[in-house]
């Protein structure tokens, strides 16, 4: 299921963006997403480099 939200220019203008936790806060969380199995958008590259990646991507 596909939802959308649609923003009027008024709605933009009120947007505020904050700031991070921090680059290993950003990354952490990024390795997360990507492990998740419930990311359907990742799932092609979970496939094609397997359970297990090898060499420089061992931790």
């Amino acid at each position: 299921m596909t939802k959308r939200i649609h923003f009027t220019a008024e709605d933009l203008a009120r947007t505020r963006v904050t700031g991070t936790l921090g680059v290993a806060a950003e990354t952490l969380d990024a390795i997360a997403r990507l492990r998740e199995e419930r990311t359907p958008a990742f799932q092609r590259w979970r496939t094609s480099v397997g359970r297990e990646p090898g060499g420089r991507l061992r931790a």
